[in-house]
């Protein structure tokens, strides 16, 4: 019953809840935490660049491809450290 936007916004809006989760675990040294929260905002990303129409979109859809293709590899860098 959302619109398009509406679910993009939700998804955003996790991805930003999950990392202030995961910032907060890595103050506290908490590492399952961490992990759990920054595969949650990763799955997030994923689905997000996974709904792309790159043929369509043009350069926005290409510049947020790139967007989240950065976020994958500073996430993944901060899980591997």
């Amino acid at each position: 019953s959302r619109t398009p936007l509406e679910l993009v916004t939700m998804l955003n809006d996790g991805v930003l809840r999950f990392l202030t989760a995961a910032r907060d675990a890595i103050e506290r040294r908490d590492i399952p935490a961490r992990r759990d929260a920054l595969n949650r905002a990763l799955a997030i990303i994923a689905e997000l660049q996974s709904t792309l129409k790159l043929e369509k979109g043009g350069n926005v859809a290409a510049e947020r491809d790139r967007l989240y293709e950065y976020a994958n590899l500073r996430l993944l860098d901060a899980a591997m450290q």
